[in-house]
């Protein structure tokens, strides 16, 4: 899970939020996750940033 938020550009504490948002218990950073909750995860972080970037 560490690994997974290094590559999002996240922090763990993060990764975490996502995953307990998505209904994933995790333990720890240290945890492993599989590619598919990989996933989800980015894809959180993706439609989050959209949501967030400023229209023109």
């Amino acid at each position: 899970m560490h690994a997974l938020a290094r590559r999002l550009a996240r922090t763990s504490r993060e990764v975490l939020a996502a995953l307990a948002s998505l209904g994933i218990e995790v333990r720890s950073a240290q945890s492993s996750v599989d590619k598919k909750v990989a996933e989800q995860v980015a894809a959180t972080f993706i439609r989050t940033a959209c949501r967030e970037r400023p229209h023109a």
